[in-house]
């Protein structure tokens, strides 16, 4: 359990990091702007959505806009892009992260994805819920590169996706995922 801690804090702060790098040039151009767009937010397009329903231990519907919302994806070591997602609990001010492991995505790629999944519910009760690789599904419908970096493309990916395998042996349970969001491709 700690070193599942650990490797998902790590794992968090490497996305949120490299997600965070985007604003420094605009398709290729030094020019230090994002489109114009304030340095808030998911997206510079303002965009970036996150849609989920959530029953089980923890039961609430998501419906998280571009402002409210932190998110990034990057490439890990293997061939799995992390989208990792964080907004509040509704009701409450405990933090709720998402990172869904999607293996296969490639830059300019659409399509269907398996997917494994982390829920962490931070601050007055903390509580952490994962799926193996193949627990969720996703299906990516859209990539649009908008911004190059020092450490790779990004783009604003969309999609759904469905965790149809329940998370921790029938604990929590994920569905009706819509997102929008940030990924650094790397070269």
């Amino acid at each position: 359990m700690r070193n599942t801690l650990i490797a998902l804090a790590s794992a968090l702060l490497v996305v949120l990091f490299v997600g965070c790098a985007d604003d420094t040039t605009n398709n290729g151009a030094n020019n230090g702007t994002n489109n114009g767009a304030a340095d808030t937010g998911c997206l510079p397009s303002g965009e970036g959505q996150f849609v989920a329903t959530l029953t089980g231990e923890l039961e609430a519907s998501l419906d998280v806009d571009n402002d409210a919302l932190v998110c990034s994806g990057s490439a890990t070591a293997t061939t799995v892009i992390n989208l990792a997602f964080s907004t509040k609990v509704p009701g409450t001010e405990d933090d709720l992260s998402f990172i869904f492991g999607l293996d296969g995505l490639t830059e300019g790629q659409t399509g269907t994805f398996a997917a494994s999944a982390t829920v962490v519910r931070s601050g007055s009760a903390f509580s952490q819920w994962n799926g193996p690789a193949g627990a969720c599904s996703f299906m990516v419908t859209a990539q649009d590169t908008y911004s190059t970096t020092a450490v790779g493309n990004v783009a604003q990916v969309e999609g759904t996706g469905d965790c149809a395998t329940a998370l921790e042996d029938g604990a929590l349970e994920v569905h009706g995922i819509t997102f929008a969001t940030k990924v650094v491709f790397a070269p």
